[in-house]
């Protein structure tokens, strides 16, 4: 019965239509579908949103938005513990402790609404789209306000979760997501603050300086929190003081511990690359204007370029314009304009597969093990070839043009010698810590190198930018985290929730129809819940062979 219930789920009852495929007991079926989903309460809410005002200027207005969340998030995740364990479906992956069950929730916005999701890490593939289970949905900005007025229902139920003591286990709960996300739920006012980071109070400009030139700086905990939000609240909560209390301007909403808070691998490692992709990006813009005017004023060429009645202007704009740029990427705004490239250059969305299974002989999973490594050094050899092919491609380009000129050429070949190693040094890093397996001792040791080479190699070559929140993360947190749970940072990260939003864009076909957009909402959260239910899985369909 679950399987034909997941047929149905997976193609679609109209598809089967189309090929004549009829299924007896349908209302069985539908029974046994109703009976797979949870108690949700729906309900519009008073939600902000930025909208111009008739003048043209930004302005906030408060209307009505769905928003959709489970009746009981603990008894849900309790009665999912004990499905999984009835099936035989719980693992420890050899570094959880034999009485613990790990459980992530994590949020994030797209697709025009932002979800809040549960993962249990005590399974086969923790980031699967499976294992990702929405208990709150509400279609509207991701600010703290609106979280505060969707999450009533469920504030109090996550942090009874924490510590939660069953028969045998202990529930330990660990927060996933954006970084932007993490510090306004945590109360912090952002990664442009002064105190910008969520694990540390260290300042901005402390963090420019290697860890061992640093004066001391505390680790963040709920105490320390609270306590700075309760000087802040006393001096008036004026925002131009927030610094003068760690950058804490709001109330915790989850009393679950910093150190839980997971490192947001994901959206790091893209940070990164977009901050290393956009210094290569200003040096062949440079590069440009200068091949440009060479051009234009005639040297080395049988006829200099006409020059435009502007050109002048355009230069001094063009070099205010990538000014700007740099100065601002200090505000550290959400990376979106190369997602997609990046994903494909440098992240690896199948790292589950590297999961161990504990059941195979030692000899064996010592060869998975090989062979596991051997892949990923081979991906990150080939990941570092694409960025190395762009790099010599503008090297190339800049030699087609101005054959004639050697400093230019020069200047060009100087450019691919300082950021080769920068990405390279930066695979070496990626390739390590963003897998979601169980990381050897030697591994975690050479990602310590890693981190630190890359970091040196940063500050003597490009001593003339900052250290970004981002890169902070990665040289003083990164490592702390997987020494911890002794897995990479994959395990713990936002990746699940990334996921998510394709899923509920293709379900918004499917009921885009609905004029009830909290009903519509509803039902999508109902489909969603019967697919991911344990004993309703996506069926295999496998190839048959013909037979000779």
């Amino acid at each position: 019965m679950e399987q034909i219930v997941a047929v149905k789920n997976t193609i679609g009852t109209k598809w089967l239509r189309n090929w004549n495929v009829s299924l007896n007991s349908e209302s069985k079926d539908r029974e046994k579908a109703k009976g797979m989903t949870l108690p949700l309460v729906a309900e519009q809410l008073p939600f902000t949103f930025t909208v111009k005002g008739p003048d043209g200027k930004l302005a906030t207005e408060v209307r009505l938005a769905p928003c959709v969340c489970l009746e009981d998030i603990s008894s849900t995740v309790l009665q999912r513990l004990d499905l999984l364990e009835r099936e035989g479906k719980l693992t420890w992956h050899g570094v959880i402790p034999s009485d613990e069950i790990w459980l992530k929730i994590g949020w994030d916005k797209g697709g025009g609404s932002t979800k809040a999701v549960f993962e249990l890490c005590n399974v086969a593939h923790p980031n699967s789209i499976e294992n990702t289970i929405v208990w709150n949905i509400f279609q509207a900005p991701d600010r703290r306000h609106n979280i505060e007025t969707a999450y009533k229902v469920n504030l109090s139920q996550i942090n009874a979760l924490c510590g939660t003591n069953m028969e045998e286990q202990k529930l330990i709960v660990f927060v996933v997501g954006d970084y932007e996300y993490l510090t306004t739920i945590f109360g912090l006012s952002g990664a442009s603050g002064k105190h910008f980071c969520l694990w540390c109070t260290v300042s901005k400009e402390d963090a420019q300086k290697e860890p061992c030139e640093r004066p001391e700086v505390t680790a963040r905990t709920l105490d320390q929190l609270k306590e700075n939000h309760e000087e802040y609240v006393g001096a008036g909560s004026k925002r131009s003081t927030a610094s003068q209390y760690n950058n804490v301007i709001n109330k915790a909403l989850f009393e679950i511990p910093i150190h839980r808070v997971a490192i947001p691998a994901l959206h790091m490692s893209l940070g990164l690359f977009q901050r290393f992709y956009d210094l290569l990006e200003t040096e062949c813009a440079k590069l440009d204007l200068e091949i440009f005017c060479h051009l234009e004023s005639g040297e080395g060429v049988d006829e200099p370029v006409l020059k435009p009645a502007n050109f002048d202007t355009y230069l001094s704009m063009l070099r205010d314009a990538t000014k700007l740029e740099s100065e601002a990427r200090e505000d550290e705004v959400k990376v979106q304009a190369m997602e997609v490239e990046i994903e494909h250059l440098f992240y690896d969305s199948d790292s589950d597969s590297d999961s161990d299974d504990g059941d195979k002989s030692s000899l064996q999973s010592l060869r998975e093990k090989s062979a596991a490594k051997d892949a990923l050094l081979e991906q990150a050899r080939r990941k570092t070839q694409n960025i190395n092919i762009i790099i010599d491609s503008m090297v190339a380009a800049t030699e087609n043009v101005v054959d004639d000129d050697r400093p230019l050429i020069n200047k060009a070949k100087e450019i691919a010698t300082r950021f080769k190693p920068l990405f390279t040094l930066f695979a070496d890093c990626h390739r390590i810590y963003s897998v979601s397996r169980q990381l050897s001792d030697e591994e975690i040791k050479e990602l310590g190198i890693n981190i630190a080479g890359l970091l040196e190699y940063y500050r003597t070559v490009f001593s003339g930018e900052r250290i970004f929140p981002k890169l902070h993360i990665l040289e003083c947190h990164a490592l702390s985290q997987i020494q911890r749970t002794k897995m990479g940072l994959g395990f713990l990260g936002e990746n699940g929730v990334e996921v998510i939003h394709h899923h509920f864009n293709l379900a918004m076909m499917k009921y885009n129809s609905m004029p009830d957009e909290l009903h519509r909402l509803k039902c999508m959260v109902n489909d969603h819940h019967i697919a991911s239910h344990p004993t309703n899985r996506k069926p295999k369909f496998h190839k048959r062979v013909r037979r000779n």
